[in-house]
């Protein structure tokens, strides 16, 4: 599934404008400074990430599609589909900042903060769960 993702990002990448792809080019690496740094983390922030990263190629090739019936539709269509290939392009940026901000929150928040309620790593949850 990890190659699927990988490779609808890379074509996001392709599709995507010229400043954007430097929004969305460092994900991978920033998903990986995660998975390297809390390593105890990773099962609980993988699926996550994925979903982000799919949603994010989701949106993207949804605003391309858009942008491109844009040309072929008359006038009143085509300002309602211009609008919705904005709307589209739009989510794509805020699930691409949304993204850094979940990866920047895994990364540099302490896991006992209030914040998280006192979390518990996987292997503390599955000595929890064989005592029982």
């Amino acid at each position: 599934m990890s190659y699927l993702i990988l490779a609808l990002h890379i074509l996001a990448l392709i599709l995507a404008s010229g400043a954007l792809r430097w929004v969305l080019a460092p994900m991978w690496g920033a998903a990986a400074a995660l998975a390297y740094f809390k390593p105890d983390d990773r099962a609980a922030t993988t699926n996550y990430i994925y979903f982000f990263l799919a949603g994010n190629a989701g949106l993207l090739f949804a605003y391309r599609i858009a942008a491109l019936l844009v040309s072929g539709t008359p006038e009143p269509g085509a300002t309602t589909l211009y609008g919705i290939s904005v709307w589209l392009l739009g989510f794509a940026v805020m699930s691409a900042i949304g993204f850094y901000a979940y990866i920047l929150r895994f990364l540099f928040w302490d896991r006992l903060t209030p914040f998280f309620g006192g979390r518990m790593t996987t292997r503390e949850v599955l000595r929890q769960v064989k005592r029982q």
